[in-house]
């Protein structure tokens, strides 16, 4: 991780002399690709997603706000079976149930608290009225040759999930410990459909 940062940093040094630099695109960059990597490494409880894009957009008054595109894990039984969408979309219906899209929730918010109290630092600054913004996206995965038919149990699982917390909140971070309840305390969390 040490290398990507430093690969990041001389790019970014590299474009010192042109008008595309910015600390805030650099700082976001460096956000966007270690979050991404500490969800696809992180090793407290088994995520029931898988991230597999991350994107960033700072606006001034607002603040940061980083997308995460976090599809439900694939659940595959050895069952001798081909792969077959009809089939897949019946075990995901079967193990994807309010308990478990519930669970599924509370380990992403946990894995998020996890980075923002481990790497609250790579976080870029902003103005003390602005806020982080974590928007997770969260969806079946689908290949390109699959339409998949949308059943009550699908459209459960399929949702937005936005974590704010203040910049006030993280600068706080920087000069006390805070433990993950503590941190919890200080989010807003919002779960709207896609």
């Amino acid at each position: 991780m040490l290398a990507l940062l430093m690969v990041l940093v001389n790019l970014a040094a590299g474009q010192i002399g042109k008008d595309t630099y910015s600390p805030m695109k650099r700082d976001s960059e460096i956000t966007r690709i270690t979050l991404e990597n500490y969800f696809k490494k992180y090793t407290d409880d088994q995520l029931l997603n898988r991230v597999v894009k991350t994107a960033t957009h700072y606006q001034a008054g607002e603040g940061l706000k980083v997308n995460i595109d976090a599809r439900n894990a694939r659940i595959m039984f050895d069952n001798g079976i081909v792969w077959h969408s009809k089939q897949h979309a019946e075990i995901m219906d079967t193990f994807f149930d309010e308990e478990m899209v519930s669970l599924q929730q509370e380990r992403l918010i946990t894995c998020l608290l996890a980075f923002l109290r481990d790497f609250n630092s790579y976080l870029p600054q902003i103005s003390s009225t602005e806020a982080y913004t974590f928007d997770f996206e969260v969806r079946d995965q689908v290949r390109k040759d699959e339409t998949p038919e949308e059943t009550e149990k699908s459209k459960l699982r399929t949702y937005k999930l936005s974590i704010t917390i203040q910049q006030k909140d993280v600068a706080s971070l920087k000069t006390e410990t805070t433990d993950l309840n503590t941190l919890r305390n200080k989010i807003t969390i919002e779960k709207s459909k896609l």
